[in-house]
């Protein structure tokens, strides 16, 4: 078991926790590598609308956080498969 930093308190957690004993906030337990995140879509703060990083779990200009920013990842998967399989029936139909 190791200790990290808590993002949002800076207070020192293990590394298995679910959620800061701290301050409450829950610790994304899912790591890419800047290899996978290569090539993703930006995404935007839905409060300030500034471009945020798909490894950072916050804005940087306002500070918003994002607790199911790893789950963005799935959805944009899940969307581009539809338009795949759209695509592909209005193809090769």
């Amino acid at each position: 078991m190791a200790l990290i930093p808590c993002k949002e308190c800076g207070k020192e957690i293990s590394d298995k926790a679910i959620t800061c004993p701290n301050c409450g906030i829950p610790i994304p337990k899912v790591k890419y590598t800047s290899e996978q995140l290569k090539g993703l879509p930006p995404v935007f703060c839905r409060k300030c609308r500034s471009p945020v990083k798909w490894e950072q779990n916050y804005c940087q200009t306002c500070g918003t956080y994002f607790p199911c920013h790893e789950n963005n990842k799935f959805i944009f998967f899940i969307l581009l498969t539809g338009v795949i399989g759209a695509l592909l029936i209005l193809i090769f139909d």
